[in-house]
């Protein structure tokens, strides 16, 4: 077993929740490793915009985004993992890999916020249907994940987040 130290922790949630601006913050603050799901996706795979409707390559982003997070643990690192993970085996496959060690958070604010912010953002936008169906996927995910590991970050800027749900 690791050394409680040494801590994997993945940010997650719909799009247009703030990932990628909390897992940065960490990244900046506290130096950890950064993995960003959606880099390894376009580095693996990147003439695929929506590698869900590709479930083998989704398969093997999802690995790698594993396989470098255990690396990096494995070496006494801090690693923070940005994306939208979701799935009980690959949850499960964390939980197994990095015990204690593991945080899970789902940044949830309501519907109405993220459907606005993923308006916009200026990188891409995943439309009002592919968030009404991610929303109710980690609806369902809550009972695995624990209520106590979902943010609602809604009226909250991401450094306020960061101080109040992170104890790092």
């Amino acid at each position: 077993m690791k050394k409680l130290e040494s801590k994997v922790i993945i940010i997650s949630g719909p799009c247009g929740a703030g990932k990628t601006t909390i897992s940065k913050l960490i990244y900046k603050k506290y130096h950890f490793i950064l993995i960003s799901g959606d880099e390894i996706k376009n580095e693996l795979f990147p003439d695929i915009k929506d590698i869900e409707k590709h479930p083998q390559k989704l398969k093997k982003v999802k690995h790698e985004i594993f396989v470098r997070a255990k690396e990096n643990f494995d070496q006494d690192k801090n690693v923070v993992i940005d994306y939208v993970v979701l799935g009980k085996d690959y949850i499960q496959k964390h939980k197994k890999a990095f015990a204690d060690n593991l945080q899970i958070k789902v940044l949830f604010p309501n519907i109405k916020v993220i459907l606005n912010r993923d308006k916009s953002r200026k990188c891409w936008t995943a439309g009002k249907k592919c968030v009404d169906e991610l929303y109710k996927k980690f609806m369902d995910l809550e009972s695995l994940i624990g209520s106590e590991n979902y943010i609602d970050n809604s009226n909250e800027t991401p450094r306020q987040t960061l101080e109040k749900y992170f104890d790092l």
